[in-house]
C-alpha cells in the first residue's frame, strides 16, 4: 500500500535525502513511524545499507515492530565488549559501521558519553544519520541532553511533526495538551469501543492508603478481568524509589505479597542471606554488564532490561530477561538488581506496555513535572489509569522545570559548524 505523506512528512524525508545529518521530532500519534517508512523505502529503493537502534532493548523491539527492519540496542550495534574492567566497542574510528543510512530513536535517552561513541563509529563519508526523539520527555538518567542541545545549536536541520493522525483515543490528545501546559479532563471509565477511545481515565482517591489500595486492585483485579497479564502486561511507575506509601518500594511489596506470595514458605522475603528475592519476581537490572547465559554463552545485560527471577542457586540468581530473550546467572553479590512491579518513570522511558498504572499525590509535587507525567502517560499502549489527587496531575502539567544541565555542547556544535564554515570561505 502507497504511503500518503503531509507537508510535515514530506519535509522531513526531504530533509533527510539532502543533508547527512538531520533530526525528526514529534510525540505520540504525529506520523512519525509512518515517516520514517516512506525514509526507510526511500533508502532501500537507493540501495542503501540500514541499520536501526535505541538505547534500551524494548525502545528497539517498538522501533522492529512499527518499521519493519531490524533494530538493536545501541551497546549490541557498536559491538560492546568488557575488556580490562571496563567496556569497549567494536566499532569505532579505525573501525566504523558498515551503514549507510542510520537511525537512532529515543534520543532524549542518549547520554553524551554513548553519543560520543556513536559519532565515533560513524565513517562521515558514507553514513546519513537520521537521531529521531521526542523533546518533551524527560532528559537521560545519566549526564547530558543531547536532543535538547541539539536542536538549540540550529546547526542540524529538523523537522518537527505536531499534527495528531493516530486514534489512540484519550492518551493522545491529553499527552498533546500536557505538552501545550493545558489541563484535560479525565474520563472516570473506561470506554475502548467509543471513537475516539476512552482509554485514559483517574480515579480520585483522598488518601495514600486508598491510592496503594487502588494500585493493588487495578493491577491485580481490574485490568486482569480485562485480560491482561499483571505481570507482562501491567506497569505501574512512581516518581520516588523508597519515601513513603507511594514510593517503588513500598508499592513492589504491596504487589509482590499478591502476585508472587511465598506460599510454600520456602523463601520469605528472599533466597536466604538477607537476599530479597525469590523465584518468580518481576525484577529490573540497574547496572551494564555483561554475563554468562546459562547455555555457556555471552549475554549483554544493560540498565533497565526487566526479566523474571526463574531460580537462585546459592551464590547466582537465574533471569530470564526479554527483549531480546536471555536467561543469565546473575551473582548474588553484584546488587544490580531490583523489585519491578513498580519502577520509576525514569527507569521505563523508551519503553511502552500495554497497561500503566500511575499514582499520584500532593506527597510528588516536589517530584513531578510537566515532562515526569507526560512522559510516564505517554508510554501506555492500550490504557493509563491515574490514582490519588488529580490536583497534583494539574499541578504538574504547570510546573514546567527547566532543563538546565550545563553540557556546553549547543555551544561547541555552533562553534564547530563556523569553523568549518570559515574553512569553506577561504580564499574568497
Amino acid at each position: 500500500m502507497k504511503i500518503i505523506l503531509t507537508d510535515q512528512q514530506l519535509s522531513a524525508l526531504k530533509m533527510v535525502k539532502k543533508n547527512r545529518v538531520s533530526v525528526l521530532c514529534g510525540g505520540p500519534g504525529t506520523g512519525k513511524s509512518t515517516t520514517l517508512l516512506s525514509i526507510i523505502e526511500w533508502a532501500a529503493s537507493e540501495k542503501m545499507s540500514i541499520t536501526q537502534a535505541a538505547p534500551t532493548g524494548k525502545a528497539a523491539k517498538r522501533m522492529m515492530e512499527a518499521t519493519g527492519h531490524y533494530a538493536s540496542t545501541i551497546h549490541t550495534m557498536l559491538g560492546c565488549i568488557f575488556e580490562d574492567g571496563k567496556f569497549q566497542f567494536a566499532h569505532n574510528r579505525s573501525n566504523p559501521l558498515q551503514a549507510d543510512l542510520l537511525i537512532l530513536d529515543e534520543i532524549s535517552m542518549i547520554t553524551n558519553d554513548l553519543m560520543c561513541r556513536v559519532l565515533e563509529a560513524i565513517d562521515p563519508k558514507r553514513t546519513k544519520l537520521l537521531l529521531v526523539g521526542d523533546q518533551d520527555q524527560l532528559p537521560s538518567v545519566g549526564a547530558g541532553a543531547v536532543l535538547r542541545d541539539i536542536l538549540a545549536s540550529q546547526a542540524v536541520p529538523h523537522v518537527e511533526l505536531d499534527v495528531i493522525h493516530r486514534n489512540s483515543g484519550t492518551i493522545v490528545t491529553a499527552c498533546h495538551r500536557i505538552k501545550r501546559g493545558q489541563f484535560y479532563s479525565p474520563a472516570k471509565a473506561l470506554d475502548l469501543e467509543a471513537t475516539p477511545p476512552v482509554n485514559l481515565i483517574h480515579v480520585e482517591c483522598s488518601t495514600p492508603e486508598m491510592t496503594l489500595a487502588g494500585v493493588e486492585s487495578m493491577v491485580c483485579d481490574r485490568m486482569p478481568l480485562r485480560g491482561y497479564d499483571p505481570i507482562n502486561d501491567i506497569q505501574v511507575l512512581s516518581p520516588v524509589n523508597t519515601k513513603g506509601l507511594l514510593s517503588c518500594k513500598s508499592i513492589n511489596d504491596r504487589l509482590r505479597d499478591r502476585l508472587n506470595p511465598d506460599t510454600d514458605g520456602l523463601w520469605g522475603d528472599g533466597g536466604g542471606d538477607d537476599y530479597p528475592f525469590r523465584p518468580g519476581d518481576k525484577v529490573i537490572n540497574t547496572k551494564n554488564s555483561r554475563l554468562q547465559t546459562t547455555k555457556g554463552a555471552e549475554a549483554m545485560i544493560v540498565n533497565g532490561d526487566i526479566g523474571i527471577v526463574r531460580a537462585i542457586h546459592g551464590k547466582e540468581i537465574i533471569i530470564n530477561f526479554t527483549d531480546p530473550d536471555r536467561e543469565v546467572a546473575v551473582p548474588k553479590k553484584d546488587k544490580n538488581l531490583l523489585h519491578a512491579y513498580c519502577i520509576t518513570c525514569h527507569k521505563f522511558q523508551g519503553s511502552e506496555a500495554p497497561v500503566i498504572i500511575i499514582p499520584v499525590h500532593q506527597q510528588f509535587n516536589y517530584f513531578l513535572s510537566n515532562s515526569w507525567i507526560y512522559t510516564a502517560i505517554s508510554r501506555g499502549k492500550e490504557i493509563v489509569i491515574t490514582l490519588g489527587d488529580f490536583n497534583t496531575i494539574e499541578k504538574a502539567i504547570k510546573n514546567r522545570i527547566p532543563n538546565n544541565r550545563k553540557t556546553k555542547l549547543a555551544e561547541q556544535i555552533v562553534s564547530i559548524r563556523q569553523q568549518h564554515l570559515n574553512m569553506e570561505f577561504e580564499g574568497i
